[in-house]
This record gives structure tokens, C-alpha cells and sequence, in this order.
């Protein structure tokens, strides 16, 4: 088999209808509509295994018309914002809930995004990154279309914030602070192959909603009294 067929056939296979009656629990539709990041974070494997961003089929070609979520696994749909456009009209459409599980690239935020993520609805809650302080601006510049779109950033978004080994420690807390200070959530996202440390430990924990907003991490790591600042 040459290696041009077997590219051909996994892409066939990829583009295959799911057969949902598999799992007679999922009551919701589960695709890529795009596969491949343009990025090159060191922690991620997307690039090596899938390339660079690519459309990979329309969300109707895997839709059940019995559900009424969606579940796409796009690794950076934004980084094609008129095929973001065209995915969400038809979610819309069909007044579909959705979830990119993957998350949406801060970093590609603007005004009319943020529009759009306020029209549709969330399976859970909306996902982001805040991975690195190289990009700390936009986090904090993403935060602020959001709320002026309308977007409840407090109570229906997260932020995933990478925290490779106990080096990173500090630069982890850092970015938690600026999340607290724009009264965004984190959760933190440890490589699972690092040793932990209790610091490390203590600050995944501390990102729980009911501890985050009502005390920072100094007292709750010393045990200390409440801070309702936030």
C-alpha cells in the first residue's frame, strides 16, 4: 500500500459518519470540523500529528438529528474565522448547544467573535488557555470584549493554565493573580509527568471556584483568613 492510499483511506475513515448507536448514552454530536494548529507550544503534540490547520468536513456530515448538542474537537478553530462564521451559523441554525472541547485561541479574539460567542450556547462553560505571560495582553484585552459582548467571563468561561513542573511554579501563580484580578477562572493543567510538590498541589486546588474568588492564594496556602476583595 503506497503511502498516498493509505493517507487517502485514514482520511476517508476520519470523515466517516459516526455510528451513535454505539454509545446509546450520547445524546450529542462529536466531530472535527477542522483538524491541525499553526501553533508550536512545546507542551502540545497536535503539530507532529496532524499538521498545520486544515478544514476537515462541514458539522452536518456527522450530525444526528436527534441531538441537540454539539461536541467539536477542532484543535484552533479561529484560525479560519470566516469557516468559525460558517460552523456557528448552522449551529445556530439548528439551535444546537456546543462545547470546543479544545478550547477558542485568545489570541484570535475581536469584537465580533466575542459577539458570536455570546449568541450561542455552551454545553458546560467556554474554554480558553492562558498558557504563557508572552501573551498575557491578550488575555486580559480577550477578557474585556467578552464582558463588553455580554459574556458572563466569571460564571461560564475557564482558562486552562499549563503548569509543566514546579520551575513554573511561580510563573503558574502569576498568571492565576491576573485571572483573579480580571475575575476570570482557571484550572490548572499539570504535566502529568512531573514530580508534584505541594506548592504545585496547593495551587491546582486553590483554583476551585469557591475558594479562588474568596481568598488569594498567600492566605489559603498559609491557612490564613478569607479576602472577599475579589
Amino acid at each position: 500500500v503506497s503511502f498516498e492510499d493509505l493517507s487517502a483511506a485514514v482520511e476517508e475513515v476520519d470523515r466517516m459518519m459516526p455510528d451513535y448507536s454505539l454509545y446509546p448514552e450520547c445524546d450529542y454530536d462529536l466531530g472535527f470540523t477542522s483538524r491541525g494548529c499553526n501553533r508550536n507550544c512545546y507542551f502540545c503534540v497536535v503539530p507532529r500529528k496532524e499538521g498545520r490547520f486544515r478544514i476537515n468536513q462541514h458539522p452536518r456530515e456527522f450530525h444526528d438529528p436527534n441531538h441537540r448538542k454539539i461536541v467539536l474537537m477542532d484543535n484552533n478553530i479561529l484560525f479560519d474565522k470566516s469557516w468559525f462564521f460558517e460552523v456557528t451559523d448552522w449551529i445556530l441554525k439548528n439551535k444546537m448547544k456546543v462545547d470546543f472541547n479544545q478550547g477558542i485561541d485568545i489570541r484570535l479574539m475581536d469584537r465580533e467573535v466575542a459577539k458570536r460567542i455570546r449568541e450561542l450556547r455552551p454545553i458546560d462553560k467556554w474554554h480558553f488557555a492562558f498558557d504563557s505571560m508572552d501573551y498575557k495582553d491578550h488575555v486580559i484585552q480577550g477578557i474585556q470584549m467578552l464582558n463588553d459582548a455580554g459574556v458572563s467571563v466569571r460564571n461560564t468561561c475557564t482558562w486552562y493554565v499549563y503548569m509543566h513542573d514546579d520551575a513554573q511554579y511561580e510563573d503558574a501563580l502569576e498568571r492565576c493573580n491576573i485571572l483573579r484580578e480580571n475575575k476570570a477562572l482557571p484550572y490548572i493543567m499539570v504535566n502529568r509527568d512531573a514530580e508534584r510538590t505541594k506548592r504545585m498541589t496547593d495551587l491546582k486546588r486553590w483554583t476551585r471556584p469557591q475558594i479562588f474568588f474568596s481568598t488569594d492564594f498567600e492566605h489559603y496556602h498559609q491557612g490564613g483568613k478569607r479576602d472577599v476583595s475579589v
